[in-house]
């Protein structure tokens, strides 16, 4: 391989993962803690691009709901959302075998909660020329949806389970702020 091959793949590999990460992975595609409700994107393609492929490049601009139980159907926006904005992590909590809230070591943190588990869902919006994150709410069944909050590219957030709040960290000169939302 001549250096300028090598050049240009190194640059794609550097690239790669923010390419793909751009609009998310558009694989939400489970069923709520009880198994009564299941969450399916709604993707756009987003396809044409040097690295597009179905997997890395699918906007997710909606999540369609649908209630096992009774059939019904229905999407969480009402309208889908606009270009340049794509729904990136879907959260909700779960138990594991000895019936602790289970924490994923990122976005749910604080360990041995037991406690009902929270029958609403946390939605993550990313605006991909910002890098901002909305945060949303929505109640299990994925209505009553409203926003919380927005998180700068330069916060940090994650859930405390213990104490059932939504944590966002600000870094200010020489320290950290935190400001606190319910859960």
């Amino acid at each position: 391989m001549n250096k300028t091959a090598i050049s240009f793949l190194s640059l794609m590999l550097i690239h790669l993962p923010f390419a793909a990460g751009y609009y998310g992975s558009g694989n939400i595609n489970k069923y709520s803690a009880d198994g009564d409700t299941y969450y399916r994107a709604i993707s756009e393609d987003e396809s044409g691009g040097l690295l597009s492929s179905k997997s890395s490049s699918d906007r997710v601009m909606n999540i369609q709901v649908f209630d096992v139980l009774s059939g019904g159907t229905w999407k969480v926006f009402e309208n889908n959302l606009p270009n340049g904005d794509a729904i990136v992590d879907l959260i909700f909590e779960v138990r594991d075998s000895e019936g602790n809230i289970v924490p994923d070591g990122n976005r749910l943190q604080n360990i041995d909660i037991k406690r009902d588990l929270k029958s609403k869902i946390l939605i993550v919006v990313r605006n991909a020329k910002s890098g901002n994150e909305s945060l949303w709410t929505a109640y299990e069944n994925g209505k009553g949806v409203r926003r919380i909050t927005v998180v700068g590219k330069k916060q940090d957030w994650h859930i405390d389970l213990k104490n059932q709040k939504i944590r966002v960290f600000t870094r200010t000169a020489d320290k950290y702020r935190m400001d606190a939302y319910d859960w």
